[in-house]
Order: C-alpha cells, then structure tokens, then sequence
C-alpha cells in the first residue's frame, strides 16, 4: 500500500469522522472505498474513441460490451 496525504474541508472531515464511527471502520478505508469508485467511473476512454466512424450504427448502444472486450484483449487499461 501506499499512504497519500489529503487536505479536506473540515466539515467533510466531521462528516467522514462520523460515518467512520457508525460503520465501524476507518477512515483510510472509506477514503480509499470512495476513490476506487471514483477512478472506476472516472476512466479516459480509450484513445480514438468518438474520433473515428465505424459504419456499424449499433457502436453506441454495444459500447460497455466492446469496452469489456478491449479490457480482456488488454487493448485497454
């Protein structure tokens, strides 16, 4: 593991404080719970991706099954 130093608004901080104790855990592992998450919502696309025109007009709505595709052909992060 790696230990990264946030600065957070202090309400955020009581808030986070609160919540640690109700759930029974720490505060490290609900920051790190809620930034997994977030990188996992949050990946760049693909490069190229919307850059390009396939002819195939159903891209978009098979687009999480390419993207899964791509991730187990390695050819995406």
């Amino acid at each position: 593991m790696t230990a990264v130093q946030i600065e957070i608004d202090d309400g955020v901080a009581r808030e986070l404080a609160n919540l640690a104790v109700v759930q029974h855990r720490s505060e490290a592992a609900i920051i790190g719970e809620a930034l997994t998450a977030y990188l996992r919502e949050n990946r760049p696309a693909p490069r190229g991706m919307g850059a390009y025109r396939s002819g195939d007009g159903t891209v978009s709505e098979r687009a999480r099954e390419i993207l899964k595709q791509a991730v187990q052909d390695r050819q995406w992060p």
